[in-house]
């Protein structure tokens, strides 16, 4: 038998955490993390950050965000787990609080706070974001600009949606099948159905999606 040590164990504890969070299994979770307080590990991130994601999925952002508080050195990965846990159960006050206080933000951050305000319909702050990821100097990815296209398609912002497509067009990013779902989706609601078309008849790929 493989010698136990430090680092494997931790490893197999985050990923049994993980997979708890996956079957939204509450009663799995608090029992490990009832282990993980007994053995001192709680206050790790590479603990806390699996367990903040659990307790989200299955409801519980506060208890989530005790384990948050309790992370002794927080990574940037453990904010993003707390931002997306207040996001998932519409607390979108406290997640845009936490996202300010962010020290430093990676692309997950802003896509992370993007996605919240998509899953909670809040198409207009999605814009907003979007336009302040920009003035950072972060450069969006497929994920950010599907994203942002899908919220343009349910303001029907015909004029912003074309000045995102540009921006693709500009970066160099080629019509991954999401992106040109998300393009020709945003052309459609908005009754550019000409440029819904052109896009479509361009993708490199077609699922059945779109």
């Amino acid at each position: 038998m493989p010698e136990r040590n430090e680092v494997s164990w931790s490893t197999m504890i985050a990923s049994i955490i993980s997979a708890s969070a996956s079957l939204v299994d509450l009663k799995l979770g608090m029992n490990i993390h009832g282990h993980m307080i007994k053995s001192g590990v709680e206050r790790e991130v590479f603990i806390g950050s699996p367990l903040i994601d659990m307790y989200s999925k299955c409801g519980k952002e506060e208890d989530g965000r005790r384990v948050f508080d309790s992370i002794s050195e927080k990574n940037v990965i453990s904010w993003n787990s707390m931002i997306s846990g207040y996001s998932l159960n519409g607390q979108l006050e406290e997640a845009e609080e936490l996202f300010e206080q962010l020290p430093k933000r990676n692309i997950v951050s802003w896509n992370t706070m993007i996605s919240g305000y998509i899953q909670n319909e809040y198409c207009e702050k999605v814009l907003e974001v979007f336009d302040q990821m920009l003035l950072s100097g972060e450069n969006p990815n497929g994920f950010t600009f599907s994203s942002v296209l899908s919220a343009c398609a349910s303001l029907a912002s015909l004029e912003k949606g074309k000045d995102i497509h540009g921006k693709i067009i500009k970066l160099g990013i080629h019509y991954e099948v999401f992106i040109g779902t998300a393009l020709t989706d945003m052309y459609a609601k908005s009754g550019d159905i000409k440029s819904s078309r052109k896009v479509f008849k361009r993708m490199q790929r077609k699922n059945e999606v779109s």
